[in-house]
């Protein structure tokens, strides 16, 4: 767990000494950009030059697809609940989607996959230097790792200050955590891996470039592989499902928990179209809290379920 933080502490006063810097947002911001995709081909090369995942590939992506469905569930439920508990369920504009969410959404789908397809083609291509290639799998993580410490150092003013306005909005952040854990419990016996990394997983939060990889380190690649498609699932799902959500008069925190982690950036477009203003402040407060927390619930949830 030590090991994996380091990197998102040393990229953190990188970004606090030296973020002031004009080009320092870019470089920041191509970076991330990079080692996601890295992270990606990384894990579909993990998977492909395993014989026995490779082989258990299909039943691998319809435990995700089980896992995300589960978690979804439970979180439009509970979160939603909870919302309008807090008065926050009345916090919504009219939904008001625009063709270029579905195009954004479409082309982000594709390049991901593409990737992962990629990655799944070298993984298959270089299985016989697997065993020499093992010790570097995990470096794209860190590498990720550390640019999302360097931008959290960056914004580290711009993220207290949100954290602080945000108010009633955190309070939600816990009801999406045991919406995860109670989604991931109530699928455990159909998912074939220790209840340890799929109870870890579900609280990557659609964060799937840190939380696939982690479980994968920290269990099998098998594992690791359910756990990075669920939460690719859960993003993607996002895209999609956010401007429904809206029609179907659930409120914006409810569509924010859903995207989890990716509500602050990659499905924040869809949370402003489909929600206004109330989307951006949701997506934004509990997107920046769930994107700081999962490197840490991660492997903690993991430590914690392995030592019980």
């Amino acid at each position: 767990m030590l090991l994996l933080l380091l990197p998102i502490g040393l990229g953190f006063l990188v970004g606090a000494v030296f973020g002031g810097a004009r080009p320092a947002a870019r470089v920041i911001a191509a970076g991330t950009a990079f080692f996601v995709l890295l992270v990606v081909w990384a894990q579909g090369a993990a998977l492909g030059a395993d014989a026995e995942v490779r082989a258990l590939l299909a039943p691998l992506a319809a435990q995700a697809g089980l896992l995300t469905a589960s978690i979804g569930a439970f979180t439009l439920l509970l979160v939603e609940l909870a919302a309008r508990g807090l008065g926050l369920a009345r916090q919504r504009e009219e939904a008001r989607t625009g063709e270029g969410s579905w195009k954004t959404a479409l082309r982000t789908a594709f390049v991901l996959l593409v990737v992962l397809g990629a990655g799944l083609g070298a993984g298959v291509l270089l299985e016989a230097h697997a065993d020499r290639l093992a010790p570097w799998r995990d470096a794209p993580l860190f590498g990720l790792l550390a640019f999302i410490g360097a931008d959290l150092g960056r914004r580290r003013a711009a993220v207290v200050r949100e954290l602080r306005r945000a108010g009633r909005l955190l309070l939600l952040a816990p009801v999406a955590l045991v919406a995860a854990v109670l989604g991931a419990l109530a699928v455990l016996p159909w998912l074939p891996h220790s209840s340890a990394a799929m109870i870890a997983g579900s609280v990557g939060f659609g964060f799937y470039s840190v939380s696939g990889p982690m479980v994968t380190a920290l269990d099998q690649p098998a594992a690791g592989g359910v756990v990075f498609l669920a939460n690719l699932f859960r993003e993607l799902s996002a895209m999609v499902l956010v401007p429904l959500l809206a029609r179907a008069g659930l409120s914006a925190p409810t569509a924010a928990a859903w995207g989890g982690a990716t509500a602050m950036d990659s499905t924040l477009p869809f949370l402003v179209r489909s929600y206004g203003s109330a989307g951006a402040a949701a997506g934004l407060a509990l997107g920046m809290l769930l994107s700081v927390a999962v490197p840490v619930l991660v492997p903690l949830v993991y430590a914690l379920l392995s030592a019980g």
